[in-house]
């Protein structure tokens, strides 16, 4: 038995018939079929013949093989038997006419490349009534069934297994030539790739050191430096590679700290990389230069692997120092903004207070001359005076709120109230102001919506007025709905409208403070823009988030959640 001299092969699509001389192995598996008394065929993985079948017997040939069935079942049972098994050889009944077949894997490594296929023999266990029930099964001729089935060989248990087991040891055999043929045909085919691929890969690697504009340098477990880039010598000061090769990096750019004191090396950060195996990252620690100076620097160091073995570390490094910078100026600029901020709601909190003292003056005493003049003419001029000292009194309280909330000084209660009768209240106030514009006012409140809960009742009053009177006022005629319903750990509130709509591109501006819809001169509907702002702040104080769907001029719907507390 002898393979070929130099097989041309990928480790991908190795054949069998590549690997061996197919004259000299068919005439190997004649002779072991004549010496053993059995059937054999070599194929591939997939059952179709490699070689011509030897000592086939005629049941299984021109009997079963020639009927449909018979053949699907015969190809069934070949798959079966053929599947890889490099531990020992298949020994069963065929799954087809029920004679006894065997088979042995071909192997190249852990490749699968062919079987061995022997078979078609009788023992005392076969019922020859039961194989003549399997003639009619597959519509063979029967008594042609039984004259080719009184021709097969007949074999003991025992003695078939012996075969098998010589059949394993030859199938064994010929994977060990074609392992060691395709090795020493790779050998030679591979060395040249090899060092050519060596010798694309340090290009490769030296190219991408060089075009990257991050410091890169490696260690080896002493630290001391294996290879560096341009960019790591440019941003350290240094002049060549040789400044660093071989050297102690840690005693070269990393032995002190910002504040003066001595970094250790059994300390660096850098080292946990083959210390520990564990990638790194710090952006708090500096670096030093050539000449003495230091920049405020951000490295990650990963380690070196050689098969399961770290042998030292890669490190990345950046010069962070403007980004520092920037994040301190950034920090001071938000800590003036918001002192600034928390000076206007200061302001803005007491001038409030410093309005409202006399305009409530102003109200009780409008108020009062309202009850005893009764001149047509004066009382005009009073209800104006009213209204208008009303709604000065709204604008300071949503002022006095927003500030509040700006400035997180918004106090919420925490007190168990009825949601139910919260939301009738809240409706009742708002009744007259629908009737007005002969709009009809809907509650609709699901049965899974709990009885009570923990919150602040008056906020959420606030929160749906607002919202119930925007909708009363942007809608001309049918209908408002508000709309309580329970989704998991949440309430959720809905405000339904058939109203004016909002554009598309302003519901993300409603929200913010003194915006409007419409903010022209001549807009139709009055108010400071607060309101939602306000019931944004104080739904997200309580743990909520508020949503808004709009079309124009078909309505919308503002919606808001709010955990269940009890």
């Amino acid at each position: 038995m002898t393979t070929t001299a130099s097989p041309q092969i990928k480790s991908t699509n190795i054949k069998f018939q590549d690997l061996f001389d197919l004259e000299e192995i068919q005439i190997v598996q004649d002779a072991f079929a004549k010496a053993t008394g059995v059937a054999s065929i070599i194929t591939d993985t997939d059952g179709r013949p490699i070689t011509k079948p030897s000592n086939f017997c005629s049941l299984c040939r021109d009997i079963i093989r020639e009927t449909e069935k018979g053949l699907n079942n015969c190809m069934c049972s070949d798959a079966v038997l053929g599947q890889g098994n490099p531990n020992g050889p298949t020994m069963q009944p065929c799954l087809s006419g029920g004679l006894w077949d065997g088979g042995a894997s071909i192997m190249v490594g852990d490749k699968h490349i062919a079987n061995w296929l022997i078979g078609q023999v009788r023992n005392e266990e076969q019922d020859e009534e039961g194989m003549l029930a399997y003639a009619r099964e597959i519509g063979a001729d029967e008594e042609a069934f039984r004259l080719a089935l009184a021709e097969v060989n007949i074999m003991s248990t025992e003695q078939f297994s012996n075969v098998c087991q010589a059949l394993f040891v030859m199938a064994k055999q010929m994977s060990t030539l074609a392992y060691q043929n395709v090795l020493h045909a790779r050998i030679i085919d591979e060395r040249d790739e090899v060092e050519k691929a060596l010798r694309e890969s340090e290009e490769k690697f030296r190219l991408l050191l060089n075009s990257t504009a991050e410091g890169l340098y490696g260690l080896d477990t002493e630290g001391k430096c294996t290879f560096c880039n341009p960019a790591c010598l440019d941003i350290l000061g240094y002049v060549s590679e040789a400044d660093l090769l071989g050297k102690n990096i840690h005693k070269l750019i990393h032995h002190h700290r910002l504040d003066g004191t001595e970094y250790p090396e059994e300390e660096c950060k850098v080292y946990l990389a083959f210390i520990k195996g564990e990638g790194v990252h710090v952006d708090n620690e500096v670096f030093w230069r050539a000449d003495g100076s230091h920049f405020d620097a951000e490295y990650f160091s990963y380690p070196m692997h050689m098969e399961e073995k770290v042998v030292g570390s890669v490190v990345t490094f950046y010069d962070i120092s403007e980004r520092k910078k920037v994040q301190t100026a950034l920090i001071e600029a938000k800590k003036t903004a918001e002192e600034s901020n928390s000076a206007k709601s200061d302001f803005l909190a007491n001038i409030s207070h410093e309005i409202r003292t006399p305009l409530t003056v102003f109200m009780g005493a409008i108020e009062h001359l309202m009850e005893i003049d009764k001149d047509p003419v004066c009382r005009e001029v009073l209800d104006l005076a009213n209204i208008s000292s009303r709604r000065l009194n709204v604008l300071l309280n949503e002022i006095l709120d927003h500030s509040k909330i700006e400035s997180r000084q918004m106090d919420l209660e925490e007190e168990t109230f009825k949601v139910r009768k919260c939301l009738n209240e809240t409706i009742y106030m708002m009744t007259d102001r629908a009737r007005s514009k002969h709009l009809k006012l809907v509650l609709d409140v699901s049965p899974l919506v709990p009885e009570i809960m923990l919150g602040d009742p008056f906020r959420l009053g606030q929160i749906l007025l607002n919202l119930i009177g925007n909708a009363i006022k942007f809608t001309d005629g049918g209908e408002v709905t508000v709309r309580a319903e329970r989704q998991g750990d949440y309430l959720r509130f809905s405000v339904i409208d058939a109203g004016i709509g909002i554009d598309e591109d302003k519901l993300e501006e409603i929200f913010l403070s003194f915006r409007q819809v419409d903010n022209s001169s001549t807009r139709r509907h009055g108010g400071a823009g607060l309101g939602l702002a306000i019931s944004k702040g104080l739904i997200e104080l309580m743990g909520g988030h508020i949503f808004v769907h709009s079309v124009l001029g078909l309505g919308s719907v503002f919606s808001f959640t709010l955990p269940i507390k009890t």
